[in-house]
C-alpha cells in the first residue's frame, strides 16, 4: 500500500529538515507530528524516514559509552530513534 499524498508531505518535510538540522531535531519533529494525530499512517512515515531520524544516534552512543568501535544494527538504530 502506497503512502497517501498527505503522508508524503510529512515524509518530504522530515527528509528536507534532515538536510539542515540534526537527527535530534527530526525526531522531535516526528514526535510533534505524532502528537498532532494528522498522519494517516505513522508507521509508514517512520519506515520512510528512520534513517533521517537516526543519523546522529551511532555517534551519540559511541560518545556516551566511550566506545568508538561500537556498532548498531538497523533494528537497534530504529529502536533508538523511537526512544
Amino acid at each position: 500500500m502506497a503512502l497517501l499524498d498527505d503522508d508524503r508531505e510529512y515524509v518530504d518535510g522530515i527528509i528536507e529538515a534532515s538536510f539542515w538540522s540534526s537527527g535530534h531535531y527530526c525526531r522531535n519533529l516526528f514526535a510533534v507530528l505524532l502528537m498532532s494525530s494528522t498522519m494517516n499512517s505513522p508507521e509508514k512515515v517512520f519506515e520512510k524516514t528512520w534513517e533521517s531520524l537516526s543519523d546522529d544516534i551511532l555517534s551519540r552512543q559511541r560518545k556516551s559509552l566511550n566506545d568508538p568501535e561500537i556498532t548498531l544494527s538497523i533494528e537497534q538504530l530504529k529502536n533508538f530513534a523511537l526512544i
